[in-house]
């Protein structure tokens, strides 16, 4: 999938919302049931590499941080669970690997920053989505009841005995595909959401801009210039997709949340470009 294509099938799918509408919930099961949870125990067997630390700590730093951030800004409202599953995630993937192939940077510090994002990420998603917080005992019981965490784990765990080798490359190949469907699932239910300021503009904020600042403080810390480039290019990538299936999943506010990470993905298409065109 290339970044372009997300508001394409997005379009798509609002187009053909009223044909989509009948076989809706099936899609739903398929992709975000389904699908999703298998291509998250693929991505998951890729292991841990710690050959480059620093993009791994980055990594993971950015998606908490972005949490965090999230939750102060939205502690009152009503989006809360919304917006801090947007910013723990970024769509580091369709995003970030075409650009960094194009603007020939190391690819395998790519590699390490999305497997600590990951890491981080993946685990507090199902938390996020499920939080009580009268009671986290319960809400830490239905995250890990979650098929995105079970797979995500799973596949961690059975990393190390090499038994899915030779179907790994293969299998999160076929299974990419899946994201195509699941946008054009969110297209045609962009008639129920609304476009919502705040939340694209704290989320732009959580997800986006501080993670870039993080980075940024990092290599003036000492971080090498390899490492800042790459990492500074993956934290400013617009919420994944896999975020908006997560709150579909748990039935939050599914409308407004794939308007924001459409406006957000607009916005980190022209940044990419600007980017290209002055590296």
């Amino acid at each position: 999938m290339q970044p372009w294509e997300i508001p394409i099938f997005i379009l798509i799918g609002y187009l053909a919302s009223k044909f989509i509408q009948p076989i809706r919930k099936y899609l739903k099961i398929i992709t975000i049931d389904l699908l999703i949870p298998a291509y998250i125990f693929f991505v998951a067997q890729s292991g841990i590499d710690l050959s480059y630390v620093y993009a791994f700590v980055l990594g993971a730093i950015v998606s908490i941080v972005g949490v965090i951030i999230a939750y102060v800004l939205f502690r009152k409202s009503e989006y809360l669970r919304e917006a801090m599953i947007m910013s723990s995630l970024g769509n580091c993937i369709v995003f970030g690997f075409p650009a960094i192939i194009s603007l020939n940077m190391p690819i395998e510090v790519g590699v390490v920053y999305i497997q600590g994002h990951n890491l981080v990420a993946l685990s507090l998603m199902p938390f996020l989505a499920t939080l009580n917080k009268k009671n986290l005992k319960t809400g830490l019981k239905n995250a890990l009841k979650s098929p995105f965490i079970i797979a995500f784990f799973l596949g961690l765990a059975l990393s190390i005995t090499n038994i899915f080798t030779q179907i790994v490359e293969p299998a999160k190949y076929y299974l990419s595909y899946s994201f195509y469907i699941l946008l054009i699932y969110f297209g045609s239910g962009i008639k129920k959401g609304r476009f919502n300021k705040r939340l694209t503009l704290g989320v732009g904020f959580s997800k986006m801009i501080v993670p870039a600042l993080i980075v940024i403080t990092a290599h003036l810390f000492g971080v090498s210039w390899d490492i800042t480039l790459v990492s500074l290019l993956l934290a400013m990538t617009p919420p994944a997709i896999l975020t908006n299936a997560v709150i579909a999943h748990y039935n939050l506010k599914e409308g407004e949340s794939i308007f924001t990470t459409l406006v957000l993905t607009i916005v980190s298409l022209i940044i990419i470009l600007f980017i290209g065109f002055f590296y």
